[in-house]
């Protein structure tokens, strides 16, 4: 039981980095900055589009793994839902980022990706629900025999494409920037950082 209190406050940690992220403004990872996109032709709210977009990869994840796919599998329905109301109610009922600058903004964004690292690390840790995305892509991985790091990439990739065009044929604003880049380059190697100690942590009080 212990462990799913865990995934819990690991998805609302997640919830605050997102919605951190969003407020900053300077571009969001590719599959956040898709949901972005489709929120602003709609008019749903982004954490919302997540909800839906996080159950499609569910109902992926059931199609691709037929029998393997367990009622584990279905617990990333409610934790999506879960994450999705948390980023909205912070991100639009809750002022996270006063308005400053660029560079400060900039500084927020990279906090952020620390804050939804930790967030995804205890969930890693516990073990016991996935992300629906990673989910989907490692369940795809699996039975076509591909690399999950290449599957994942890929998403990344066909969002960044079609970001583009909806950006161009809707006229919004370009949800790709500065904050991509830094997350980009900064958010694998402290996940990396907080997996690790956290495991070490474990294994001493083992």
């Amino acid at each position: 039981m212990k462990y799913y209190i865990y995934t819990t406050l690991g998805f609302l940690i997640v919830s605050l980095g997102c919605a951190l992220n969003i407020q900053a403004n300077v571009g969001l990872g590719a599959w956040d900055a898709f949901a972005n996109a489709i929120s602003q032709i709609i008019g749903l709210k982004i954490g919302t589009i997540g909800i839906i977009f996080n159950c499609a990869c569910v109902f992926l994840q059931k199609i691709i793994l037929k029998d393997l796919f367990t009622w584990k599998h279905f617990l990333q329905i409610p934790f999506s839902i879960l994450l999705g109301t948390c980023i909205n109610i912070l991100t639009y009922y809750f002022t996270l980022i006063p308005e400053t600058n660029l560079q400060i903004r900039c500084i927020y964004s990279f906090i952020s990706y620390i804050i939804a690292a930790f967030g995804i690390a205890i969930v890693l840790l516990s073990n016991k629900v996935s992300f629906a995305l990673e989910g989907a892509c490692l369940a795809y991985a699996d039975i076509y025999q591909k690399s999950f790091t290449k599957t994942r990439q890929a998403v990344d990739i066909i969002c960044i494409i079609v970001i583009t065009l909806l950006t161009f044929l809707f006229k919004i604003p370009y949800t790709i920037g500065l904050g991509t880049i830094i997350g980009a380059i900064t958010f694998s190697p402290i996940l990396s950082i907080f997996i690790n100690t956290f495991t070490i942590n474990i294994k001493k009080t083992q």
